[in-house]
């Protein structure tokens, strides 16, 4: 009996007629268009039947394993793994460089510098495959576009996939894991609040398997002073199976044709730029916050309010502060008009023509002085993720204030809270940064409502006055959230205590000075909020 796969491969957009210039010469779309290449030595060079070598089998060892999860047919399967585990025999020990047509073995790299791209792409795309059919579905990735020149194998990376309901992007960091087997595959990732490293470990051999892993904590978030806090061992259903402690080398078993999950939880401190850094640039800009991610900043931290037209505006004052507000006709703004100039009684129009940036601060002397606005929080979110793409950088975080309280609603100077939260929260998932964002609030009514109808969304519980009245603080929550957030001139050894063992992390604001930054650096806090970023990026990790 002969089984018949068909396997539709939607890695190319659909040709069209429109007009492209190739090379001087106008061409029609579907005369380029690469749609249905996937076989592009079927029959001749390259196809594993014949002597050139095994390009074919390898570039469809991941659809291959694919098809096999969805037939169950065994010979797919061992087709895959013929090409990848018996990989290494095309690489010459010489130069290292892969060939995987036979007869060009010691020749170099030859003609094609892209058949690199199209070897991490094969390789990777089979990994994940196994990834997923091991663990049925529990770890997943999903695939982008890409043009494989041969095969069809997808390209990993462009989205984060999910381990055992944890959402984590896949990544590589180099020199940070070595793994003592070679017949252990391996690939890695990071959960978005970049505190929990994934090791994902792959047996390729018919005989279970306990290999020694290293890991280099510092080399796993690079520019970071990092520490392991604690490894655990999952098998590929993610029941956990074994403890390593806060151990940087130690063994894992692995069943044959098996995988085990390593999961490592990292322990740094986190550094927040306070409104961008608004000892540096003005203050809950968009220029502040470009900055703040060129520093090398964990997250950035803003403020938010609504104005007239119900727009969510970047601002932490409900008003237009005489501290660096210049109005539109050039003058600033005094400390008896402040009253009248309430955000949420102007219209957004009118909010953006008052400039933040010009007039300096007397308070920051050394802050740029600049033409900048308070901007929505959709530009803002636009602009910095736009420009972390460009810097190649990993995912940003956000901390962000709801500033909602009684007094505010009481005054006109802000709508109820719950409306407050609803129009905040819509902004920031409509961008899609649920999983990167922290919401935080001195209104423990935003908290209970943000547990309540956004109940995936991390939360901060900032506290001014009364940081030390811990357990009549929690008291006002319905809930534990995931961060206590005092000023930092009132924690101390017990309050450190306290928050971590109730299972939250412990972030002081607003921290400028570099004593309080080392007292604290000692009393092993989570992280910091500060004006100045530079200073306690210098201090917690390895900037120049």
């Amino acid at each position: 009996m002969i089984t018949f796969c068909t396997n539709n491969i939607f890695t190319h957009p659909v040709p069209t007629r429109q007009e492209k210039l190739v090379k001087g010469v106008s061409r029609e779309d579907w005369q380029i268009a690469q749609a249905g290449l996937s076989f592009e030595h079927g029959g001749t060079l390259g196809s594993n039947a014949k002597s050139n070598g095994p390009i074919l089998l390898c570039s469809h060892a991941g659809m291959f394993v694919r098809l096999y999860a969805m037939t169950g047919d065994r010979l797919l399967l061992d087709m895959a793994r013929a090409a990848a585990w018996a990989r290494d025999a095309f690489v010459d020990p010489a130069t290292s460089v892969a060939s995987y047509y036979w007869n060009r073995m010691n020749n170099g790299p030859g003609r094609f510098p892209h058949h690199a791209w199209w070897q991490v792409g094969w390789i990777v795309d089979y990994l994940i495959s196994e990834i997923m059919m091991r663990s049925d579905g529990a770890v997943d990735f999903p695939g982008g576009f890409v043009t494989p020149k041969v095969g069809p194998h997808k390209c990993y990376g462009f989205a984060a996939g999910k381990i055992f309901d944890k959402t984590a992007s896949l990544c590589l960091p180099p020199e940070a894991i070595d793994v003592s087997e070679p017949q252990v595959d391996y690939l890695c990732a990071l959960e978005e609040n970049d505190k929990v490293f994934y090791v994902m470990l792959l047996n390729n051999s018919t005989s279970d398997r306990e290999v020694q892993v290293t890991l280099r904590a510092d080399r796993i978030l690079p520019g970071k002073r990092c520490d392991i806090r604690h490894v655990a061992l999952f098998d590929a259903s993610g029941r956990q199976i074994g403890n390593r402690g806060a151990n940087q080398a130690f063994s894992v078993p692995i069943e044959a044709c098996g995988m085990t999950v390593v999961r490592v939880e990292l322990e740094y401190t986190e550094i927040q730029a306070h409104r961008g850094g608004m000892g540096l640039w003005p203050e809950n800009t968009i220029m502040a916050m470009k900055n703040a991610i060129d520093l090398g900043v964990d997250m950035l931290e803003l403020d938010l309010m609504i104005s007239k037209d119900s727009l969510v505006v970047v601002s932490h004052e409900e008003i237009m502060s005489s501290e660096y507000v210049t109005k539109p006709d050039g003058t600033r703004v005094t400390k008896a008009e402040e009253a009248s100039l309430v955000l949420f009684g102007m219209p957004y129009d009118d909010i953006r023509r008052y400039d933040t940036g010009l007039a300096g601060d007397s308070r920051y002397p050394a802050r740029v002085r600049i033409a900048a606005c308070k901007p929505l929080l959709s530009e803002l979110l636009d602009a910095t993720e736009a420009h972390i793409r460009e810097k190649g950088g990993r995912n940003l975080r956000y901390n962000i204030e709801i500033k909602a309280s009684k007094g505010k609603e009481q005054r006109c100077m802000a709508p109820d809270y719950k409306t407050f939260t609803d129009l905040c929260m819509a902004v920031i998932l409509e961008k899609g940064l649920g999983g990167r964002v922290t919401i935080q609030s001195f209104d423990a009514r935003v908290l209970n409502y943000l547990h309540e109808k956004y109940p995936g969304i991390r939360t901060s519980y900032l506290i001014y006055l009364s940081a030390t009245d811990f357990d009549k603080n929690l008291a006002k929550l319905n809930f534990i959230p995931d961060v206590y957030s005092p000023k930092h001139t009132f924690v101390d050894e017990t309050l450190v205590a306290k928050a971590h063992a109730a299972g939250m992390e412990i972030l002081p604001w607003t921290v400028d000075d570099e004593a309080d930054l080392q007292r604290l650096a000692r009393l092993s806090v989570d992280g910091v909020i500060t004006n100045y970023p530079d200073r306690a990026l210098r201090l917690f990790h390895l900037k120049e």
